[in-house]
């Protein structure tokens, strides 16, 4: 399905997402799917590394059973088998949106469209944000406590941009173009 959706002024064209169900029923048209709730997502962003990508998941699906995978992965810089990542079960692979280029403010636009797609296809409670080059290093059944028990709506780490330790940050911040 495709329509038409107003990102920061700008129409573009929405996800064809893919789950199991519907890799199944794609042949017949039939879209049904359950809308029940995950308590947790974990939303992974990748583009390279597709091995280690399918890894990822798996740690996150063993490590959490009742949460729900989310997954952008941009397939113009290498190959994400489907099947290897929704044979896991509980996965969403959200189709390409158009060129990403990371680091950039399209990256924001992809992660801004896959929210969306996940607030009006998906009830959870905390979205957990991951590279495909992250791995969790804390159990996650720890961390999902954590998360049950705090009374914040949200985490977000920073500082301002003179502080920081990284030289190329705050030249990419201070000295850029828009795109």
């Amino acid at each position: 399905k495709r329509e038409a959706v107003d990102v920061c002024g700008e129409l573009h064209d929405t996800y064809r997402v893919v789950t199991v169900e519907r890799l199944v029923n794609l042949a017949t048209g039939d879209v049904n799917s359950t809308n029940e709730a995950d308590p947790n997502v974990y939303f992974i962003a990748s583009h390279v590394n597709p091995d280690q990508v399918v890894r990822l998941v798996r740690a996150v699906r063993s490590g959490s059973p009742h949460s729900r995978v989310l997954i952008h992965h941009d397939y113009k810089v290498s190959h994400l088998d489907p099947q290897r990542v929704l044979s896991i079960g509980n996965v969403d692979l959200l189709g390409d949106h158009g060129p990403v280029q990371w680091g950039g403010f399209t990256q924001c636009m992809m992660i801004h469209k896959s929210m969306r797609w996940l607030l009006d296809n998906r009830e959870f409670d905390w979205v957990v944000y991951l590279s495909g080059q992250d791995y969790p290093i804390q159990p996650l059944a720890r961390i999902e406590r954590y998360l049950t028990d705090t009374a914040h709506d949200g985490f977000l780490q920073c500082q301002p941009v003179e502080q920081l330790d990284w030289v190329e940050g705050p030249q990419r911040y201070l000295y850029q173009y828009c795109e």
